[in-house]
């Protein structure tokens, strides 16, 4: 083997404990997360990766893995995803090592966010180190004892632009910015025959996605697949929008979906921004029904039983809510088999509605931005579809943004579904910055936090709805969910305080009470399922 693929555990998290919130746990910081949680958490998240015959080579990846090994595959370089867990096997007869990461340094929306929400004023923000970033720092140390060239890739690998000096502390020898799709083959073969590369690779954006993109080969996490890349509605704020927009044929994606559903229970699950206008010509604002026949058209095939949904938003759902309909009885959804999608809310100012993201609303004016919303959201929840939105929080915010953002999530959060507010993370504003609202709780607007509370009292109300999407529906991971709850109703706790009297308790301040209350809980949990 020339090449060794392989990620942090973060990208690997184990599939029997469920999706929907899951994804966010690893952006937590460890050192926030009470001693009587970290542990069976850990040990839930973080366990065994399936691999195939032993040799360390993973059942399922990342899709950005899975994009990669099939570009090098096919461009003639020998290579496997190996498991973070199992490096040791292989490591003799590899030449390079390729790395991808979403989250290298703890500096993503997510992680940023809890980083700065969970801590106290003797804890900087470089200790409150996330899993994300513990577990990066980790599989490279590993892969540094074997000396041989990393190249890191992904999402996250323009981070270290924001933090040079990191990749010098590591010991990372190339790292890959963009879309290395028609590059990759060049790049390893370039270090396979002893070139040095830069330390920075930035790449061009793709013209042609359907050309360009190698198929994948073997099975993704949870069944992933594209059948888009980048938005077309081009928020300044946003990643996805630097990237060229267009959907993938009917025919790849139902060839992708065949190979990676036999490993994830004939699953699979439709990557997009906004999945509800699949098919849609650019600046088409209202779906066109081609969502609804592309999931009729891999329903046909015998690999797949069920399909799921990543990414909408809430314009286009309300733009036909003849195709919501359709997709609730197309996938099946009722009472007791309700999915999410994530949807962006972003903010309640119209003011910055129509200053950063003028197309949010479309086919809707920006000044109904309140009314497409609710009225969305009210439309998702009547069909079964919880939304799990996202509002982000400290765009140059003023007092007049942020109570219009609290009186469009105080009506919100009279539904069901759940929101959370994310810190903006931008990496040309955040240079030469040490000190920021952006990351630092305690110089945060008040009203601003109110937001957060605002989140969390809607979470507390939800307990029910989100059972079995958090850990599972088995009696073991169903007490793993009640856990974390008890866990954000701590949270819950100490951000009233802090809005409500001004206080700045941490979180780690947990009151014997509560404590008994876990244990208690516990105990009868157990005695139900013995």
């Amino acid at each position: 083997m020339q090449v060794c693929l392989t990620a942090d555990e973060t990208n690997f998290l184990n599939p029997k404990a469920g999706f929907f919130i899951t994804g966010f746990i690893p952006s937590i910081p460890r050192i926030q997360i009470p001693t009587l949680l970290r542990y069976p958490m850990e040990k839930l998240l973080f366990a065994n990766i399936e691999t195939s015959n032993g040799n360390g080579e993973v059942i399922r990846a990342p899709l950005g893995l899975r994009r990669l090994e099939a570009t090098l595959v096919n461009g003639g370089i020998d290579c496997k995803v190996i498991s973070p867990q199992r490096l040791d096997k292989l490591v003799e007869e590899v030449e390079v090592f390729g790395v991808s990461t979403m989250d290298p340094l703890g500096l993503g929306p997510v992680s940023a966010t809890f980083r700065g929400l969970l801590n106290n004023v003797k804890t900087k923000f470089d200790q409150n180190k996330p899993y994300t970033y513990m577990k990066f720092e980790q599989v490279i140390r590993t892969l540094r004892k074997y000396e041989k060239p990393i190249i890191v890739g992904g999402s996250g690998a323009c981070q270290f632009e924001l933090r040079p000096e990191k990749q010098d502390e590591l010991g990372i020898d190339t790292v890959v910015i963009g879309d290395a799709d028609l590059v990759a083959v060049d790049i390893f073969k370039k270090v396979l025959e002893g070139k040095k590369l830069p330390k920075i690779m930035k790449i061009e954006l793709l013209q042609d996605i359907e050309r360009d993109v190698t198929p994948i080969q073997k099975p993704t996490n949870y069944g992933i697949i594209e059948i888009s890349r980048g938005c077309d509605r081009r928020c300044k704020f946003c990643d996805p929008t630097i990237r060229k927009f267009h959907w993938f044929s009917p025919d790849r994606i139902k060839m992708e979906a065949k190979r990676v559903a036999w490993a994830n229970e004939n699953y699979v699950r439709l990557l997009s921004e906004d999945c509800l206008r699949y098919g849609n010509k650019i600046g088409d604002w209202v779906p066109r029904g081609g969502l609804v026949k592309l999931i009729q058209e891999i329903k046909k095939l015998k690999e797949i039983d069920r399909v799921g949904l990543s990414h909408a938003c809430l314009a286009s759902a309300l733009a036909n809510p003849e195709q919501i309909e359709a997709l609730r009885d197309e996938i099946g959804l009722g009472p007791d088999t309700f999915t999410s999608l994530q949807v962006g809310i972003e903010t309640g100012s119209v003011r910055k509605i129509i200053d950063l993201m003028p197309l949010k609303a479309a086919p809707f004016e920006p000044d109904d931005w309140h009314e497409v919303v609710l009225e969305g959201w009210k439309l998702l929840c009547d069909n079964y579809i919880y939304p799990a939105g996202t509002v982000i929080v400290g765009m140059e915010d003023t007092e007049e943004d942020l109570k219009e953002t609290v009186r469009l999530m105080r009506k919100v959060a009279r539904m069901r579904g759940m929101f959370f507010p994310l810190f903006f993370m931008s990496l040309g504003q955040l240079k030469g910055k040490k000190k920021s609202y952006r990351n630092d709780w305690f110089v945060m607007p008040n009203k601003m936090r109110e937001i957060y509370l605002i989140s969390l009292e809607q979470m507390m109300r939800q307990v029910k709805h989100i059972d079995g999407l958090v850990f599972g529906n088995d009696s073991t991971h169903k007490i793993m969910n009640q856990i974390l709850i008890m866990y954000f109703q701590g949270v819950h706790r100490v951000i009233k305080e802090n809005v409500m009297y001004d206080k700045v308790p941490t979180l780690l301040s947990f009151s014997k009470i509560e404590f008994v209350e876990a244990l208690k809980f516990l105990r009868e949990k157990i005695r139900a399922a013995i």
